[in-house]
């Protein structure tokens, strides 16, 4: 793969721009009339504009490098800077959709029917969705591709650690529900049982953690170890130092959990999971008994005793949560069905909508 980079504000940048609105004033303008009407806050609509010119300084690369298909990754600018760009080039184009960019809702209904597809990474993406496109519910425009992860070359086998060692990678930002975690270890420790919590990640809410948890006097149990290298955590995952990945995340608002990469991670090598029913959890680890309310530390503390106490429960999740991520979240053939979707669009030849107009 290759960058395609310009220089902004320089001759070439320039003249780039110049020769298309020479070239294709009647498409700039249909470009612009859609930009200004279909951005629903002055702030997307600032933030669409800000990338228009250099969309079309990059047109001249788009057709001298012969691209067949354009995707953005993101529903929010990289979708309009697809549009942008698909509309002078006539190359179809698609989007994958996420979740904050569902919610923020930029130029969506414009750009799903505009485009040659659209792809979802959950279907509960793909309901919210439908919500702001609801003409197209039930239509094959619009797909669910899961992501995936990496699946060890052989199937991984679990040794429970002398201390039951458990996991939560996560931001330590409010939506990852740090506090309900302590409060469930807190349970826990007055229950005598005997382990570790590492706490993976970085963030606004370090300080605040770490004064709760000296506040519930569980310090001995819980080690913070602040941001982590990738290869770092699936080392700890692959040399077996984790016994339980354990993900408190709650709702707030519109800001929820997707399909978290880090637990399909620890799933890959076959350690269990433990997460609350947000946000699109529930599609990952639904009627598998691995998941809990959220805010509810006592449920939380007991699903993990259950299965600290009970080895036979606890290899029986470890076969469980392998199997899932190996056969729904294997990234090698969740992105073949990606690519072949995309090729077969663009054999198809699809045409950007502005030719139908």
């Amino acid at each position: 793969a290759k960058t395609i980079t310009r220089r902004r504000c320089s001759f070439s940048y320039l003249m780039s721009i110049i020769n298309q609105i020479y070239q294709s004033p009647g498409k700039l303008i249909y470009i612009l009339k859609s930009i200004l009407f279909e951005s629903k806050s002055f702030l997307i609509l600032l933030k669409n504009l800000a990338v228009l010119p250099r969309c079309i300084a990059m047109i001249d690369e788009f057709k001298r490098r012969e691209i067949t298909h354009i995707h953005a990754y993101w529903g929010s600018t990289p979708a309009t800077a697809a549009f942008i760009i698909a509309t002078l080039t006539n190359i179809p184009w698609s989007m994958t959709l996420h979740r904050w960019d569902i919610f923020e809702n930029n130029m969506l209904c414009f750009k799903v029917r505009s485009n040659a597809f659209t792809r979802t990474i959950s279907h509960t993406g793909k309901k919210h969705l439908m919500q702001i496109v609801p003409e197209f519910n039930n239509h094959s425009k619009i797909i669910t591709n899961y992501l995936g992860v990496h699946i060890p070359s052989k199937k991984p086998v679990r040794f429970r650690n002398k201390i039951f060692t458990i996991a939560c990678p996560a931001n330590l930002v409010p939506v990852k529900g740090h506090h309900y975690l302590f409060k469930a270890c807190k349970q826990l420790v007055q229950q005598h049982y005997q382990f570790h919590c590492r706490v993976i990640g970085d963030g606004a809410l370090r300080e605040t953690l770490h004064k709760y948890v000296n506040k519930l006097d569980i310090n001995e149990f819980i080690t913070f170890y602040g941001y982590l290298p990738h290869d770092r955590l699936l080392s700890m995952y692959r040399n077996q130092e984790i016994d339980l990945v354990v993900l408190t995340s709650i709702s707030i608002n519109s800001e929820q959990e997707g399909i978290p990469v880090s637990l399909l991670e620890a799933m890959a090598y076959a350690i269990p999971v433990i997460a609350t029913a947000t946000g699109s959890i529930p599609e990952l680890l639904d009627n598998t008994g691995l998941m809990v309310h959220q805010k509810n530390e006592k449920e939380l503390a007991n699903a993990i005793s259950l299965l600290y106490s009970d080895e036979n429960l606890y290899y029986s999740k470890s076969e469980l949560c392998f199997r899932i991520v190996n056969e729904r979240f294997n990234a090698i053939k969740n992105t073949n069905q990606f690519l072949s979707l995309m090729s077969k669009q663009t054999k198809n030849k699809v045409s950007h909508s502005f030719n139908n107009r």
